[in-house]
């Protein structure tokens, strides 16, 4: 059970870490890959208890910086690839994301088996 836990706390973290490089190091990617999203935020705040509950989150849990201007680039972007709906799955519960991506994702096969240098 606790090798489980521990897992799944590297799993969460590897995508933070993930996430993070595309952002800020890989931004041109990042929004290819954004470009073949399709749907919207449902407001479930499961990417907001990923691997720790975001300090902007309220009791009631909405994002209390949803509609500002200092809302992180992570919150604005998320989800980037598939994968990070794989890591939303982990902590919903079942909840589905609002979001997919379409059949020509970009960033599909880069996401799965890690992008190389040039990409």
């Amino acid at each position: 059970m606790k090798k489980k836990g521990i897992n799944r706390a590297m799993t969460l973290l590897m995508g933070k870490i993930r996430r993070q490089v595309y952002i800020n190091l890989r931004r041109k990617k990042a929004e290819e890959c954004i470009s073949s999203r399709q749907g919207e935020c449902l407001r479930c705040a499961t990417c907001c208890r990923l691997l720790f509950r975001c300090p902007f989150l309220g009791p009631d849990n909405l994002c209390a910086i949803y509609k500002t201007p200092v809302r992180p680039r992570t919150c604005q972007m998320f989800p980037i690839t598939e994968r990070d709906l794989d890591d939303a799955r982990i902590v919903s519960g079942g909840t589905p994301c609002g979001y997919r991506f379409n059949a020509e994702n970009p960033c599909k096969s880069a996401d799965r088996h890690g992008a190389s240098a040039g990409q």
